[in-house]
């Protein structure tokens, strides 16, 4: 199913998906930062970086032909996300909860697998 979808139905879901992300973890940072066993500050971070991730989306989405060195730099940027959650994961393996560690795990699948996706779509 994720392999028929176009770019522009690509970048819909990276910019819902970064702006719900962002949203939850900002208005929710002080109960996920006590659920995730995680900073609260890495939380808030996380969601600004969501913001800025959405925005650019948006911005990409609302072109009627996005620009392939655009998107590059969404995906280029997205994989330096999903590769930070990772490191983050094994920095945080002893303090965070077993919550904490999937919700970063699965921040790099989901994050990852958007930007192969969208990278396959510009090729």
């Amino acid at each position: 199913m994720l392999k028929s979808l176009s770019l522009k139905s690509l970048l819909r879901i990276d910019c819902i998906a970064a702006l719900t992300a962002g949203l939850l973890l900002l208005v929710f940072q002080n109960k996920l930062s006590v659920f995730f066993g995680l900073p609260e500050n890495l939380l808030v971070a996380q969601a600004i970086i969501s913001f800025i991730y959405s925005n650019f989306s948006f911005y990409l989405l609302r072109q009627p032909s996005p620009v392939k060195r655009l998107v590059t730099v969404l995906v280029v940027a997205n994989l330096l996300y999903a590769s930070t959650s990772l490191l983050l994961c094994f920095y945080f393996c002893s303090t965070a909860s077993l919550f904490g560690i999937i919700y970063l795990a699965s921040e790099c699948i989901l994050i990852s697998t958007l930007a192969l996706l969208e990278w396959k779509r510009i090729k």
